[in-house]
């Protein structure tokens, strides 16, 4: 959620309306993640390890993009819309992508080991999307948005580490 409320600030820039930039940017990260999501089976293969990689990519992509964004943007804003449509979708892919890997193979490893914890993943995935879009805007307007996609960055990184010392 963090994400979201930052790509749709940051796109606005790009796109030139925020309403461009929600619908386009909502779009991406539901249809990209989606796709994640079903295909993290044949990613992830059920393995620690490969989700730990795919999550530490993510993490470091968030703050790449926290950097390079800005250039990126300043380099299109001249082009037509349709090209800074297809900038922001070939942008969102990647990220959006590795963003649907973790939940559903985090949830088929705590099936095999611990799958009296899956109830409670869920709550902790409902609660951390529900505080999260109010935490955003309260550290964005004290902040700035960069921060908020940091703290993104640092929750994808408190899940790698927590992958790391959970039990194999």
């Amino acid at each position: 959620m963090l994400l979201e409320i930052y790509f749709m600030q940051k796109f606005t820039l790009l796109l030139g309306h925020p309403v461009y930039s929600l619908s386009l940017v909502l779009f991406s990260l539901l249809v990209f993640s989606g796709i994640g999501s079903l295909m993290s089976k044949k990613v992830i293969q059920n393995s620690r390890r490969r989700l730990g990689v795919a999550i530490g990519l993510l993490a470091s992509s968030i703050l790449l993009f926290i950097v390079f964004l800005p250039g990126i943007f300043s380099l299109f804003l001249g082009t037509p819309l349709l090209i800074r449509i297809l900038l922001t979708l070939a942008i969102l892919f990647p990220l959006s992508f590795l963003m649907g890997l973790p939940f559903p193979s985090g949830i088929s490893l705590a099936a095999e080991s611990n799958s009296h914890m899956i109830p409670w993943l869920w709550g902790i995935n409902s609660f951390a999307s529900v505080i999260s879009s109010s935490l955003c805007i309260l550290v964005a307007l004290e902040f700035g948005f960069a921060i908020v996609a940091i703290l993104a960055s640092l929750g994808y990184i408190a899940a790698f580490f927590g992958l790391s010392f959970s039990q194999s």
